[in-house]
């Protein structure tokens, strides 16, 4: 969903949705929540929940990592301080090395890069692949109590000489929900459908699902991330699923 010219009724604040909504009007909305919402991030401070697991060919488990970080916005972005690892306090140049690495502070700064080593980013890299979908919609339905349109895409024809991005964005089916009130993205699902190829990397399958959630202030922001992966590098097999969350909003926009 490409940004268009809004008409005066999407500027409107709290827009409520006609029923039910045509594509266009839609589009409209949600492309102008969604910029609205990507800004609010740099108004709170929150807790950042951070699990990474490997997975062996059968998907268990082999091995998983348990962080949570208190992240808060600044001039230079954000101040991502460890506060917990693995269930313990994290030694202090564990501190200082997460803090320099700085991880949501890049995803959030490249939020439209796709990073091969990472074919998501954490979160908000996906967003240029969830606009370049053709949507339909499929009607009306509660999310987490919460009113919903839900429109659903299928995958598209298989490009060839692209890199993963452009391949990504056509072999991806799935869904979003968007909030009757206000055209926030509520929830968002998506699996690949073929392996995306591109030397050295080879992405088997990739399935991704977030829900948003409101917070103080009219701010709307992620509450959590799922993301399974199945990539091959140089004909070594990684399989991981990753979940982030997020907790814990202040209110503190930066000066």
């Amino acid at each position: 969903m490409r940004a268009l010219v809004l008409i005066a009724a999407v500027l409107a604040t709290g827009l409520t949705l006609a029923e039910p909504p045509d594509l266009k009007t839609l589009t409209e909305c949600s492309d102008r929540a969604w910029e609205q919402d990507i800004g609010s991030w740099a108004n709170y401070a929150f807790d950042r929940h951070v699990t990474r697991r490997s997975l062996d060919k059968n998907d268990k488990v082999t091995s998983t990592q348990k962080m949570r970080f208190r992240v808060t916005p600044s001039a230079e972005g954000f101040d991502e301080v460890l506060v917990e690892i693995d269930g313990r306090k994290p030694t202090d140049k564990e501190v200082k090395e997460h803090r320099e690495k700085a991880r949501f502070t890049k995803h959030y700064g490249q939020a439209e890069k796709l990073e091969l080593e990472n074919p998501l980013g954490e979160n908000l890299a996906l967003m240029p692949i969830l606009q370049d979908q053709n949507y339909r919609i499929v009607g009306e339905e509660e999310v987490n109590g919460i009113p919903c349109i839900r429109a659903v895409f299928d995958a598209k024809p298989e490009v060839s000489g692209k890199g993963v991005r452009e391949q990504l964005a056509s072999a991806i089916e799935g869904s979003a929900c968007f909030s009757v009130d206000g055209c926030h993205l509520v929830f968002y699902e998506m699996e690949t459908v073929r392996q995306l190829k591109e030397f050295p990397i080879t992405v088997k399958n990739l399935r991704l699902k977030f829900e948003g959630q409101p917070v103080e202030h009219d701010g709307w922001l992620l509450g959590e991330v799922e993301l399974q992966s199945h990539v091959s590098v140089m004909g070594k097999d990684l399989r991981k699923s990753n979940s982030y969350g997020y907790s814990d909003f202040k209110y503190r926009p930066a000066r």
